[in-house]
């Protein structure tokens, strides 16, 4: 996906500097805005990095995304409950946890990893789309996912959550031994569910490339705890790399396999 970066019809003298340095910085094409539409930027197949005066956002022919905590927010409220979460309780996480999300996406798993581990913990995560980078880096750094925003809402401060470019299988291929407590894996649905009409933007610009037998391995091995991962319906390979299913009253289906 060709990606370019502009600003919004109203941005201001220091919007514009940043879209433009943020374009030289990324070797992206920035273009004028002027008075024309998205769609006259972008093309058929392509995606603007749109810098507005107070946020990042990335638009397509399908729609817009900005970084927000989205389904976090709920999350984290329950979480500082004391209610639990699905992932928390799979990964067995706790303060102090070194957690690897190899599937950051909208960032939601990562952040409440994030929380669950707390500042004395640590969050890498991996994103292979570089619009979902750009979108996360800005969440991170200036928007709903800093750890600030993040903290008000959880009533605790969350690990810092270092965000890569790469793509997952290679990154973890790369990557020591039992460097992670716990490995992440949410790959997305080959097959989106009925209830997945509010993510056909996010479809279209996310890394389709589906789980398989190769990548848990590689998540086991650089796990020395838990490999947890969200799919739809298992596959006849699960039991063969070690993934059990893990209850949970959510919609979602939840796995893990023991480290190797």
């Amino acid at each position: 996906m060709a990606l370019v970066v502009t600003t919004s019809h109203k941005a201001r003298a220091s919007a514009i500097a940043r879209a433009e340095s943020f374009a030289r910085h990324w070797g992206y094409l920035y273009v004028d805005r002027d008075d024309r539409r998205i769609d006259e930027l972008i093309g058929p197949a392509g995606a603007a990095l749109v810098m507005t005066n107070s946020e990042l956002r990335l638009v397509t022919h399908s729609g817009s995304l900005t970084s927000h905590l989205g389904t976090a927010f709920i999350r984290l409220k329950s979480w500082s409950r004391g209610e639990g979460d699905p992932l928390v309780r799979a990964g067995e996480l706790q303060p102090g946890d070194r957690v690897i999300d190899t599937t950051f996406g909208l960032g939601r798993d990562a952040t409440v990893a994030a929380c669950a581990v707390g500042s004395q913990g640590s969050v890498t995560a991996i994103e292979s789309s570089a619009a979902l980078f750009h979108l996360g880096q800005f969440g991170l750094t200036n928007g709903a996912l800093s750890t600030s925003r993040v903290a008000s809402v959880a009533g605790a401060a969350p690990a810092p959550t270092d965000l890569v470019l790469a793509n997952a299988c290679e990154w973890l291929g790369l990557a020591a031994t039992n460097s992670a407590d716990v490995v992440l894996v949410d790959p997305m649905f080959e097959e989106p569910k009925a209830s997945d009409t509010g993510f056909a933007l996010l479809r279209s610009v996310a890394d389709s490339t589906p789980l398989d037998a190769q990548w848990v391995r590689e998540a086991r091995r650089v796990a020395s705890r838990w490999v947890v991962v969200k799919s739809g319906p298992d596959a006849p390979w699960f039991r063969e790399v070690g993934l059990e299913r893990v209850h949970s009253h959510s919609n979602v289906n939840w796995w893990r396999a023991p480290a190797q």
